[in-house]
């Protein structure tokens, strides 16, 4: 689980400083697709465990549950605020 969560953060990291350096509407659809993935995946391990991952089942935390919050407010955000293509 450590190392899952060692790669999200890695990713999540990478898409800030690709929407920073780069924006785009794929760089903006990836990071609104990242932090989508991030929120479910939360809600996935706290409803049944995600399997290779941990099979156990845990319990919901207020830290865990604002973080899902504005990781979906950010997905939401960054899908919103794709820049548009100039012809």
């Amino acid at each position: 689980m450590a190392v899952a969560f060692a790669l999200a953060t890695v990713a999540l990291g990478s898409a800030a400083l690709g929407l920073a350096l780069s924006p785009s509407p794929a760089v903006s659809a990836a990071s609104a697709a990242l932090l989508s993935a991030t929120a479910i995946a939360y809600l996935v391990s706290r409803a049944g465990g995600i399997p290779l991952l941990g099979q156990h089942k845990e319990p919901f935390d207020t830290l865990g549950v604002a973080t899902s919050v504005l990781e979906v407010t950010a997905a939401v955000v960054a899908w919103q605020s794709k820049p548009r293509r100039q012809s």
